[in-house]
């Protein structure tokens, strides 16, 4: 650093330093004083020759310079500004009486928050139960909301799937019955049957059963067999009308066991018989073929053909 230079109408006048903003000449010696430098007064005798030491003087500030960038775009940051302690500047040991930078708050306004997404919620309800619906869920963009100018969340608020896509349980149904069969038996009451089949459609994916039974039975010719005639046993033989010259005797049947009913047929064949008794002759029988003969006081018809040899 060059100090000033004191130009004294000293006797053998020569340079010497001397440090001060006011500069006088008086009796051959500078006269210094100055704010910036240690209160009251001095003289120092010029001499010949260099000044060999320099008195201790507190230079001055200069102005301040702009300031500085600050440290933060937003929320509060800072920014300095500095000056030069050249104005003047001070003698070795001295110094300017202050600080050399100074600093402040700036851009004290609030950051811009942009959006994020919250969690997502729930899926909600599928909207059918099965063979493939929809269901949803949403998210906010307040995690945190958007703020002082940020930018709103990216993406959607809304998300759908799809669900249920197994098929749907179908319930078996039958189908029609089908035509009766023949009935078991022709008379006195059998049973015909009808069928159907759990088919139309079959239960499918876990669908229900067809609930009743698949076949349908029923009385058929409830109407009483026939029952056809049988004789019953041949009753004993009657007495026989004759003693002796052959006589006849009769046995006979009913067709009760058991009778016809219901359309049944008759007894076939005859319900009586006869046949010859006694034929050996009577003692008082004449010889012509035909004759009346008292046989124990009764009359008699013999015919005497059926006693011949």
């Amino acid at each position: 650093m060059t100090f000033d230079l004191c130009k004294s109408h000293c006797e053998q006048a020569t340079s010497y330093v001397c440090a001060s903003f006011e500069l006088n000449l008086s009796n051959n010696v500078c006269l210094t004083s100055s704010s910036n430098s240690r209160s009251g007064s001095y003289t120092e005798p010029c001499y010949n020759g260099p000044h060999d030491y320099a008195e201790i003087l507190d230079g001055g500030w200069s102005a301040w310079g702009s300031w500085g960038s600050c440290s933060t775009a937003c929320g509060s940051g800072t920014e300095s500004r500095s000056r030069d302690c050249n104005n003047p500047t001070p003698l070795p040991g001295g110094s300017c009486n202050g600080p050399s930078t100074e600093s402040q708050s700036c851009n004290d306004g609030p950051c811009p928050v942009d959006g994020q997404w919250g969690s997502w919620t729930s899926w909600n309800t599928c909207t059918e139960s099965c063979a493939g619906g929809t269901h949803s869920r949403s998210r906010s963009c307040d995690s945190p909301s958007p703020d002082h100018g940020g930018s709103q969340c990216s993406g959607s608020a809304s998300d759908s799937q799809s669900c249920n896509t197994h098929p749907c349980p179908i319930h078996g149904v039958w189908t029609g019955w089908g035509s009766w069969q023949s009935c078991n038996i022709t008379c006195g009451g059998g049973e015909e049957n009808r069928t159907r089949t759990c088919t139309n459609p079959p239960p499918q994916h876990g669908g229900d059963p067809c609930s009743g039974d698949p076949i349908d039975i029923q009385s058929c010719n409830i109407h009483p067999c026939p029952i056809h005639g049988n004789w019953s046993q041949w009753s004993n033989w009657t007495e026989c009308d004759k003693p002796c010259g052959v006589g006849f005797q009769n046995r006979s049947r009913t067709c009760t066991n058991p009778p016809p009913q219901h359309g049944g047929d008759n007894c076939t064949d005859h319900d009586a018989e006869r046949s010859f008794c006694n034929e050996h002759p009577c003692t008082d029988m004449c010889d012509t073929p035909k004759k009346t003969c008292n046989c124990s006081g009764v009359p008699v018809i013999y015919d005497m053909s059926k006693l011949q040899p």
